[in-house]
């Protein structure tokens, strides 16, 4: 066993180290800027997309050869952090309210028509766990934690990306 053993896969097969294969090159970013982020955004109806950022603008792959922005315009200093959250992806970045991206539709989640009110928070990290999103650390308070609501006071489902009261201020 080494501490600094590199690009050696153990034990495949049994008792060996062998060299990896190397990489495959998925294409290159239309707006030639190098990714900052990337992730596996997995729909139920089995549609995989690769997501990847260069901060300012978001795109998909879904073939590594035709790229699509779902998102453009954002904060370059602020890399976005993406989750899969019912079916949607939902992008934050910690300055512009989040965003969701149906698989063809990008919609801003900021209080308009079909978005929850209030808006979910500014957050910079998220992560859906137990059908409630959580959102932390914003610009105005960074050791805030905030997550959605469940229910409603009648015990009707809540969307968290759509209902209205799915982020109450408590």
């Amino acid at each position: 066993q080494s501490p600094d053993i590199l690009n050696i896969v153990v034990d495949d097969p049994v008792g060996a180290a062998k060299p990896r294969s190397g990489f495959t090159r998925c294409g290159n970013l239309p707006s030639g800027s190098t990714p900052t982020e990337m992730f596996n955004y997995t729909r139920s109806d089995g549609q995989e997309y690769l997501i990847t950022a260069d901060n300012t603008n978001v795109y998909q792959t879904a073939d590594c050869i035709t790229w699509t922005r779902i998102l453009t315009g954002q904060t370059a200093t602020f890399k976005p952090a993406f989750k899969t959250v019912r079916n949607d992806l939902w992008i934050v970045n910690g300055t512009t309210f989040a965003y969701k991206w149906d698989g063809s539709t990008t919609s801003i989640m900021d209080t308009r028509a079909a978005t929850p009110s209030p808006a979910p928070p500014r957050g910079r990290y998220i992560e859906f766990w137990r059908e409630r999103v959580w959102i932390a650390r914003t610009l105005a308070d960074p050791s805030l934690l905030q997550w959605s609501a469940i229910t409603d006071s009648a015990g009707n489902d809540i969307t968290p990306s759509t209902g209205t009261g799915a982020w109450p201020a408590t």
